[in-house]
């Protein structure tokens, strides 16, 4: 017997900091562990991908502006993944 899991594209909230220059991004990721979630980095997008045991979830976030890659940061709490990409100077 074969697994289905089920493809859902999450819920995203993005916004401009200006005071930081940042891009914040919001992920909602219910009931996924630490390692279980994957990030790509382009330059003008980011690609997030999570698994669950009944769950994938995949979402490519195209962003405005040119992005630092090598200074974007991500911390997963509470089921939240916050994401900080910075304007690339």
């Amino acid at each position: 017997m074969t697994i289905t899991k089920e493809q859902i594209e999450p819920e995203v909230c993005t916004y401009f900091d200006p005071d930081t220059n940042n891009f914040m991004i919001e992920v909602v990721l219910s009931n996924i562990s630490n390692e279980n979630i994957h990030i790509k980095v382009k330059r003008d997008a980011i690609l997030v991908r999570a698994d669950s045991e009944d769950i994938n979830y995949a979402k490519y976030i195209y962003l405005s502006h040119t992005i630092a890659p090598n200074l974007v940061r991500a911390v997963y709490k509470n089921g939240i993944l916050h994401i900080t990409a910075p304007i690339q100077a």
